[in-house]
């Protein structure tokens, strides 16, 4: 399906009459994709919020928590419109440029669209009164300025992980700086006269602050958290909040993106950490007398800080310490709880402000559901009249994966049935992945195999947000409470406190006794850590044991490919045993070769343009290299598929076929074998996902390792 749109600018800013576009594009394109058409057609920059009103449904940016419509990722012919049809978008809350938006035509046209504008009156320019923007601009955000560092670590904690490679370490000159604030920080004790719940927010403009949390007003923990941006401030508040919405401790690091500086006794410091102040000459006695700093990234274990964050972190500090005593001068002894100590950048001078944290903002989000074939299966379920528990919590052990450049603490999801006290279904959510879909993914799937549970329990409401819109349409009753069977596995996972329960983790391993003393030396720490590795290594492979529905042991995922796939005869697949098989093709390719490409240096993707013979403005922004490159690689496969036999590219490129069509038959010509699956997988390019435990998979391309390997060329 294509669709003709006529667009009117009617509002804004710097509003100029008569500038209008005529823009083409493909139905399966989303509402993002027609709103950067629109934006590119007058050469507006991409960087604000916006939202689309189609028949009175708001559609929303969703780059922060607090919009509460529908979001705007959704594929433009599922919003309902037609010919005729007209709605509104507004782009940038403030500046409020509006486009009336009519559609002038919708043609019934398959394959991939891409946007083109077919007609153009007038222009208007983003911002005129402000010609040393573009200088001010390339200077402040320079490579390796504070604001290019700070967008840099941004990028980092959005895409999960940086490239292997591209770390690049503190020296001992910026360490020393970052110690001596911290030094002055401690000598201060502000956690004498602030609260966990209060906050200092040190901000140079709408997008570039930072949130620090003081620890120590309990007693517990000592030092602070400083979270960056928007999705530092959402952390920040569910950490304020924690005991005001009765959060789950665990579920608070299951999102965690913040930089910690602690305060801590010897013992607790990590070696690298030790060896680092050894290096600088440093001397701590007494407890909790010992700094030392972690960068929390969400579905990785804490790691020593980079150059970057040290630096960026080293800024923030020496602001912080110029308000904490004012923030001290300005406390109100009886002054309620969850305060913001403001410092911001107003001109050439930081101001100082007391304003409330807002408790009524949106803390979480919930999934909506795309009605589809299988939103109406879920919904003729059968009832089964049980009782389930789902819970989402990080992995116990520490993890190495070859794809990443840190070791990996990733969340895991586990869904029981009380009947039986047996985990019905299960899943390791990787960094790359959305919690909140995983979680809602998990629950269908298990609705759809074992039928609708009268109720679903889950641990608070963070929880309940990520499965609600599911429950809602099966009508499956949601409550907060406890998830004593889920909770006992995870107890098996994470810390086995006697024998019997060790027994039962290496009945679940396969692991002799006698094999795994001796392994670990006879000394019980180092088998406790040996066994739970043990474990975390399994649930990677996909495997849970007697936790999980019974099925045949196979040690490696080439295996239960070979299994399933082979399950059904031998030789070639076709669109018969693809449809019993379960496989499904998934458009998750592109939103990763995006992420990919933007990986790299504004340098590299100008160097690929000219490789690749494209034309493209001189000075082009890194956004728009990107979108080019990558639009450039999802539409001729054959950049990227150079090293691969003609079966494994047959079947690639069929894969992205469908994709593009928005369809999931394979066509009778291109039936293909488990070595061709498995042939794309050890290249990187293809991945298999396991929905249920039944013979259901679910193939991903996956293009992370080609990619990388052609665009480091």
């Amino acid at each position: 399906m294509k669709f003709i749109f006529e667009i009117d600018l009617i509002g804004g800013a710097y509003f100029v009459d008569g500038v209008k576009r005529t823009i083409e594009i493909g139905g399966s394109s989303t509402l993002d994709d027609l709103c950067i058409a629109i934006l590119n057609s007058i050469n507006f920059d991409d960087d604000h919020l916006y939202d689309f009103d189609i028949n009175g449904v708001i559609y929303e940016k969703m780059k922060s928590e607090f919009g509460s419509g529908k979001k705007t990722n959704v594929k433009i012919y599922s919003t309902g419109i037609k010919k005729g049809s007209v709605f509104r978008l507004n782009y940038d809350y403030g500046d409020d440029w509006i486009f009336r938006i009519k559609v002038k035509d919708e043609i019934d046209e398959k394959g991939f669209i891409p946007a083109k504008v077919i007609d153009s009156k007038g222009e208007v320019e983003q911002y005129p009164d402000e010609d040393w923007y573009e200088e001010d601009y390339e200077e402040d955000y320079a490579e390796g300025s504070f604001y290019d560092e700070y967008y840099r670590i941004i990028d980092c904690d959005e895409n999960g992980d940086y490239p292997a490679g591209e770390r690049e370490e503190a020296t001992l000159e910026e360490w020393k700086q970052l110690y001596e604030l911290a030094a002055e920080f401690k000598k201060k004790k502000p956690w004498t006269y602030l609260m966990n719940s209060d906050v200092v927010e040190v901000r140079f403009d709408e997008e570039v602050f930072g949130d620090f949390i003081i620890l120590g007003n309990g007693g517990m923990e000592y030092g602070f958290s400083l979270y960056l941006g928007d999705e530092g401030y959402k952390q920040m508040r569910k950490m304020v909040l924690t005991d005001h919405y009765k959060l789950d401790d665990s579920h608070l690091m299951l999102d965690q993106n913040s930089i910690n500086m602690w305060l801590d006794n010897k013992d607790e410091v990590p070696p690298e950490q030790e060896e680092l102040i050894k290096n600088l000459g440093l001397k701590f006695r007494g407890k909790n007398s010992y700094i030392y700093f972690e960068k929390y990234s969400a579905g990785f274990a804490p790691y020593i800080l980079d150059g970057k964050e040290v630096r960026i972190c080293t800024e923030f500090l020496r602001l912080l310490l110029e308000t904490l005593d004012k923030c001290k001068e300005n406390i109100n002894e009886i002054r309620d709880n969850f305060t913001i100590f403001s410092y911001e950048l107003k001109g050439a001078e930081f101001e100082f402000g007391v304003k409330k944290l807002p408790e009524k903002e949106q803390l979480f989000s919930t999934p909506l559901l795309v009605l589809d074939n299988n939103t109406k299966k879920m919904k003729k379920s059968k009832k089964n009249n049980e009782t389930w528990e789902l819970d989402m919590q990080p992995m116990g052990s520490f993890v190495e994966d070859e794809n990443y450049s840190k070791m990996l603490m990733p969340a895991t999801i586990m869904l029981a049935s009380r009947k039986n006290e047996q985990i019905i279904a299960h899943s390791i959510v990787e960094p790359h992945l959305i919690k909140e879909e995983e979680a809602c993914s998990l629950l269908a799937n298990a609705v759809m195999n074992y039928g609708k549970p009268k109720t679903l329990v889950v641990k608070d409401y963070m929880i309940l947000s990520m499965v609600a819109d599911v429950c809602k349409v099966c009508g499956i009753e949601l409550a907060v409470g406890e998830t004593g069977v889920v909770d006992e596995s995870y107890e098996y996972v994470n810390d086995p406190e006697n024998d019997k329960d060790v027994q039962k983790m290496l009945d679940v391993l396969g692991i002799d006794m006698e094999e795994a003393i001796a392994a670990a030396s006879k000394s019980k720490d180092d088998f406790m850590e040996y066994t739970n590795q043990k474990l975390a290594d399994y649930l990677m492979q996909g495997e849970f044991g007697p936790l999980s529905l019974k099925e045949e042991k196979l040690t490696t995922q080439k295996q239960k490919i070979q299994r399933v796939l082979d399950a059904f005869g031998e030789g070639e697949y076709d669109e018969d045993t693809l449809e019993e098989i379960g496989v499904v093709i998934t458009s998750e390719w592109a939103d990763r070769t995006k992420d990919v490409v933007s990986t790299c240096s504004k340098k590299t993707l100008e160097n690929m343009v000219e490789t690749l013979g494209l034309l493209v403005n001189s000075g082009a922004k890194k956004e728009t290299l990107v979108d080019i490159i990558t639009d450039r690689f999802i539409r001729k496969p054959q950049e990227m598929a150079t090293f691969v036999n003609d079966k494994e590219k047959k079947l690639l490129k069929t894969c992205l076929q469908l994709i593009k069509n928005d369809d999931c038959e394979f066509p009778d010509e291109c039936s293909f074998t488990s070595e061709t699956v498995i042939g794309l997988i050890e290249k990187g390019m293809l991945d298999v996902k396991w929905r249920t435990s039944k013979y259901e998979i679910q193939l991903v391309l996956c293009p992370l390792k080609a990619m990388e390997k052609i665009i480091r060329k």
